[in-house]
């Protein structure tokens, strides 16, 4: 018996010392993705922001229009809520991490290029943004009323 008693000691010994080894060259293995992935996410980090910066618009201005407001007053509300991204909810992981570095650093014209496409696809119909010539329309808008305020 206490041959087999310590046979399983050792068994137990052995899978527990390559478990530890396993789990070390896991971590390290990660950590060394993480720091090569850092350079691809920089890359990707500013569209990810600018996408959620133009989510946050472009469904409070919906929101808005679905609440009986004139597609003016609901851009007005829409600019005023998002006037800082605190009051958006999808940023408040970035800004805990980074605070407003990267959020200042997204280009204004194409997230209002990707507002505009969201809104044609959300609820542009009922407002008349049916094709191209009016996305661009209400872009340019948007764009006026965000440098105006």
């Amino acid at each position: 018996m206490s041959q087999t008693s310590s046979l399983v000691n050792e068994i137990y010994i052995i899978i527990k010392s390559n478990l530890f080894k396993v789990a070390f060259a896991l971590f390290i293995f990660i950590v060394l993705i993480q720091g090569t992935g850092t350079a691809i996410a920089d890359e990707n980090k500013s569209e990810v922001i600018e996408a959620k910066i133009a989510k946050g618009y472009s469904d409070k201005f919906c929101n808005a229009l679905g609440m009986g407001m004139s597609k003016e007053s609901a851009l007005k509300l829409t600019i005023l809520e998002n006037s800082k991204a605190s009051f958006n909810p999808s940023l408040w992981l970035e800004l805990t991490f980074s605070g407003e570095k990267n959020i200042a650093q997204v280009n204004d014209e194409s997230m209002v290029k990707e507002v505009a496409n969201n809104v044609y696809m959300d609820c542009g119909y009922p407002i008349g943004i049916k094709n191209e010539e009016d996305i661009e329309e209400f872009a340019r808008i948007l764009y006026e009323q965000l440098n105006s305020l």
